[in-house]
């Protein structure tokens, strides 16, 4: 849209506000000279403002005597488990009380939200519903959190959440006069609660000072997500796409963005641009467009080409004023632009470049001229650059001699330098040139682990080498642990060493921590840490057990959080994000705490979906949604009846396969993602017996046993064998069931084959021994049915006795596992059916 036709709107839309309403029409036909589209902006304009009368603004301060009477009338009452003793305030939508515990359980003040009377209709009550919802979906420390829900006796719907005592975030500054740079701080916590509600899906949609109340400790918690609208199609159930868009137009006029004000699509940029409101009157006390005097004003200035005034030209107080820079000038410039393509494309990175300012470090805002990142730098270094001009005016002064013993020096330093460096280099490019070179190669695992031998001796030399700085160090650290990978087991194409895995995570870890510990910014170090750290936990969870395992991830999890600039893109940060996360659900899950279990793999979609939502084409992203869907659906919820973890899994599983699908149009020769599809179809068929479907059980392991046996042919390769052992243990498992023992025993032949190579190979790894202990057990049992079916009694007893001579080594093999890795729900069902069976076995050969 051009100036020249803004401002033709703008004059209509001032024109026909003088008018009464019933004379409108017949204005806006004779000044638009018959421009249909210029009618229709006015209109749309003229919608919007007479939309703001009831819900633009927030609730006045001071409530007059007649509500807080009618609030009063509340106290006392009892609401679930909560008693009623006093008031909080009222809002667009309920009125909030203050609340105790009252029910012998134990004692806690909270806020309680109760809908309000007059505000109660179908789509009120169900945007009410809604805002908890969102907010059961969210668990961040800068963010209030839910506590409980529900409907009272006369089905009005109320929240139960954390009591914040604090007051608004702009009040706290003043108060406390803190300086801008106190204040930019203080905004960062408003970031990162912001940033995490995004990951999640949820734009806020109504970030303001009154919702970011700030603690007595200084803590940020962000309130109030009751116009909130999940980043998701239908995210309001039961309503028209009309209807929708109607409640969620709710706003507070002074931090709408343009398209939130005009009715446009509403997105997390669009809290970039509330964002940039609430940080500039942190800074100057006022609005970007200055005072007000009306509704329709504000509205106009919004949607117009208008520049918000610099915050630096804005009157301030002398110690204030002068901690307001260019820089910070442009931050909050970009941060409100009227084009939302135009301005940061996320909260982490206007929060970034926030970071950046207080560091005096380069801005994105300011762009990428050379002459401006001098300037920074030399700002940052001016006691070093004083120095050397000290040193180099003593240089010239005569330090001839110095300067000849300073030159042999450096010679000898030089060539040592060159040796070191030539060794490094030769280490670097062996463990990444050379082995991506023959990492997709078929066969070449034997050449991977060779490479692992050799570049582990020269990874020594240089770890014992005295000193060291932090780029060696973390260059050390990303080695070591590309030669845990190698030797990684079931957690990628290894060779199956355990047991050399944790040694070469381990020196990996310890080379990061001393860089971080020296350094704590150091943010390239902290996202090296976390990658090592969850590569540990992987590898630990099947070596030390459960609990080791979740020291491991949980620090993961936290480190990789803490440092989202340290990684190499946004594809590196989601992956360790999704995958840390996902850990965390596994190993919860084995530890038999369901409710943290099933959060982290919530929290595992979120992430993978968040970032694919916005590369819905690109193959990195979908690869990161397919691996989440895939691996959150093999983790039961122990919570849910077994139909319903069925259903639970195969939804999931159904998500995985569609993306797996889209991958395959994408890149049909990929043998990537044919194997990922097999291996996919082998979980399913997992789903389907564990669920009593063996007939659909059948069908999808035989999908999947043509490509995963290909895949096995390399027997290097261990994730390969683990998924073809697996996928025919599954398969005879299965056609036991339906009474087709025959066809199941050279499959249960193959599967222990299998699984007593990778035992004998990595005897370190619990896993091996779980699977070779289930095919055992699986065989022991078709035995024993077949020994309990009518027949000849010598057919019977020699079928009691195979059945005794699997299960007994089984049901050992498979205790033994227990003790180092406490089995819990569908991991011990094999236990527990070898048990039963072996007792079978054992009464029936007594009795023979």
């Amino acid at each position: 849209m051009t100036p020249e036709r803004w401002q033709r709107i703008k004059t209509l839309f001032a024109a026909a506000l003088e008018v009464p309403e019933s004379e409108r029409a017949g204005l806006l036909a004779l000044e638009s000279n018959g421009d249909a589209a210029l009618i229709e902006e006015v209109v749309s304009l003229l919608a919007s403002h007479e939309a703001t009368g009831d819900f633009l603004e927030s609730p006045a301060p001071e409530m007059s005597a007649s509500v807080y009477a009618a609030l009063d009338d509340h106290v006392g009452e009892r609401i679930g488990a909560y008693r009623i003793v006093g008031t909080l305030g009222t809002g667009g939508m309920g009125d909030v009380f203050r609340a105790v515990r009252d029910d012998d359980q134990y004692r806690a003040e909270v806020a309680i939200k109760l809908m309000r009377a007059d505000v109660r209709d179908n789509l009120a009550e169900q945007r009410f519903k809604n805002e908890r919802q969102i907010l059961a979906k969210l668990d961040h420390r800068n963010i209030a959190r839910l506590l409980d829900g529900g409907a009272t006796p006369g089905g009005v719907p109320y929240v139960v959440m954390e009591l914040i005592q604090g007051e608004p975030i702009d009040q706290f500054c003043d108060a406390q006069d803190l300086p801008v740079r106190d204040r930019v701080q203080l905004f960062l916590q408003v970031c990162a609660a912001v940033s995490y509600a995004h990951q999640h899906l949820v734009v806020h949609r109504d970030l303001k000072p009154n919702n970011i109340l700030v603690t007595a400790d200084g803590s940020v918690k962000l309130l109030d997500f009751g116009i909130a609208k999940l980043l998701e199609a239908n995210s309001i159930a039961g309503t028209t796409s009309d209807e929708t868009r109607t409640q969620l137009r709710a706003m507070t006029i002074d931090y709408a963005s343009p398209e939130q004000v005009s009715g446009g699509t509403v997105t997390t940029v669009s809290d970039v641009y509330s964002l940039g409101v609430v940080l500039y009157r942190l800074i100057t006390g006022q609005s970007p467009y200055g005072k007000r005097t009306n509704d329709a004003q504000r509205v106009a200035e919004i949607l117009s080409d208008t520049i918000p005034t610099r915050p630096s030209q804005v009157q301030l107080g002398e110690r204030r004023a002068r901690d307001i820079d260019a820089d910070l000038d442009n931050i909050l410039l970009m941060a409100l632009r009227k084009e939302p393509q135009k301005r940061y494309g996320s909260v982490e990175q206007f929060a970034n470049d926030l970071r950046n300012f207080l560091g005096g470090m380069p801005v994105a805002a300011r762009g990428n001229a050379w002459r401006y990142r001098l300037g920074k730098f030399v700002r940052r270094r001016k006691v070093e650059i004083a120095a050397a001009g000290l040193v180099l005016a003593s240089l010239v002064g005569g330090l001839g001699f110095a300067i000849r013993e300073a030159r042999i020096a450096e010679q000898q330093r030089a060539l040592a330098q060159r040796h070191f460096d030539s060794v490094r280099k030769l280490a670097n490019a062996l463990l990444s040139d050379v082995y991506d070179e023959i990492d997709a190669l078929p066969g070449a695992q034997q050449a991977r682990i060779n490479l692992a031998r050799v570049s582990g001796e020269y990874l020594e030399k240089l770890s014992s080498e005295p000193g060291g700085d932090t780029e060696l160090k973390v260059g050390l650290a990303n080695a070591w642990r590309k030669i845990g990978d190698i030797h990684g087991g079931t957690n990628s194409p290894g060779g199956g060493d355990t047991k050399l895995a944790v040694e070469s995570y381990e020196k990996s870890i310890k080379l990061l921590e001393e860089v971080v510990a020296a350094e704590p910014d150091n943010q390239r170090a902290g996202a090296t840490l976390a990658k090592s750290l969850i590569m540990q936990a992987k590898t630990v969870l099947f070596v030390q057990g459960q609990e080791p395992a979740l020291a491991y991830a949980e620090r993961a999890a936290k480190v990789a959080e803490a440092n989202p600039e340290g990684f190499s893109g946004e594809h590196d940060r989601f992956n360790v994000l999704m995958v840390s996360n996902h850990s965390l659900c596994e190993i919860l899950s084995a530890l038999e705490r369901p409710a943290e279990a099933m959060a982290m793999c919530d929290k595992a979609i979120a992430v993978a979906e968040a970032y694919a939502s916005t590369k819905p084409d690109d193959v990195p992203a979908l690869k990161l949604l397919r691996n989440a869907y895939t691996n959150v659906a093999i983790v039961v919820d122990t919570r849910l009846s077994e139909a319903e973890a069925l259903e639970r899994t195969l939804s999931l599983m159904r998500k995985s396969l569609l993306v797996s699908e889209k991958l395959m149009a994408m890149e049909p020769e990929s043998a990537e993602h044919i194997t990922r599809l097999a291996e996919q179809r082998l979980n399913l068929g997992d789903a389907y017996f564990n669920g009593g479907k063996f007939p659909e059980a059948i069908a999808t392991y035989r999908l999947a046993a043509p490509v995963l046996a290909k895949a096995a042919e390399e027997k290097t390769d261990a994730r390969a064998q683990l998924a073809a052992g697996m996928n025919d243990l599954g398969l005879a498992a299965s056609l036991v069931k339906v009474g087709e023992p025959r066809s199941a025993m050279p499959l249960f032949d193959s599967a222990e084959r299998v699984f007593a190579e990778m035992l004998r190979a990595d005897p370190e790894n619990v896993m091996n021994g779980f699977m070779l202990a289930q095919a055992e057990i699986r065989r022991g049992e078709m035995y024993a049915l077949l020994a309990e079916k009518p027949g000849n009694p010598d057919a019977r007893r020699a079928n009691w006795k195979k059945a005794l001579a699997a299960l007994e080594p089984g049901v050992a093999r498979m205790q033994s596992v227990n003790e180092r890795y406490p089995l819990s729900g569908t991991e011990k069902i094999p236990l527990d059916v070898g048990i039963e069976a072996l007792a079978r076995a054992q009464t029936a050969i007594a009795q023979l």
